[in-house]
């Protein structure tokens, strides 16, 4: 099956969905599952977590069919969902351990940690804007390769393209990155750390 015969299916497969079709949903579930996981997990680093984020963007996707729009293929759309919501439970988790045990230990206090801390914020929030402004393609190439952590022979295999396709999506997205992420990457060591360390 080719990409554009996959993303047509997927698309036809939600918008039965969006009529209400529970089978539709079940066979998206099954599509997609396994991979959604291994993604959730490579940032949550908790199969069980990960398996419980999964099935939670499912349940508010039937949820919300209606008034989910897409602009590209609904496989993106699931990818980058249960992105924001991990990333939004790790915030969530870090906001309460701040609250409950942070002032426990005035060492945790310290400015240069907490100076750490926001830098580390800013710069997180900075990459997720750029990374959900790039094309569709390029988006899921990216967040496959750094985020789930495949080869560019598994994510041309995932996504039905040819490997160069695959490396001509990242050289894109990089370079769209780079660009946006411009301010922030102002010494190599930063750069490493954002291309290279996801």
């Amino acid at each position: 099956m080719s990409a554009t015969q996959a993303l047509h299916t997927d698309n036809q497969l939600f918008d039965r969905m969006r009529t209400g079709d529970k089978g539709a949903l079940e066979i998206l579930f099954k599509s997609h599952y396994a991979s959604l996981c291994r993604f959730a997990k490579s940032i949550l680093k908790d199969a069980e977590q990960a398996e419980d984020m999964v099935q939670e963007v499912f349940m508010k996707c039937w949820d919300k069919r209606e008034q989910i729009q897409l602009t590209g293929s609904f496989k993106s759309y699931l990818f980058t969902a249960v992105r924001n919501h991990c990333f939004n439970t790790l915030k969530l988790n870090e906001r309460k351990y701040w609250m409950e045990d942070g002032m426990e230990d005035d060492e945790r206090l310290a400015v240069n940690d907490v100076v750490d801390h926001l830098s580390a914020k800013s710069l997180n929030e900075n990459i997720n804007k750029a990374i959900d402004l790039l094309p569709d393609k390029c988006r899921l190439t990216f967040q496959l390769s750094r985020f789930e952590n495949m080869s560019y022979k598994e994510i041309a295999e995932t996504m039905n393209v040819s490997v160069k396709t695959v490396e001509n999506q990242m050289s894109k997205a990089l370079s769209v990155l780079r660009t946006s992420l411009s301010p922030y990457l102002k010494d190599i060591t930063m750069a490493f750390l954002l291309f290279f360390s996801f």
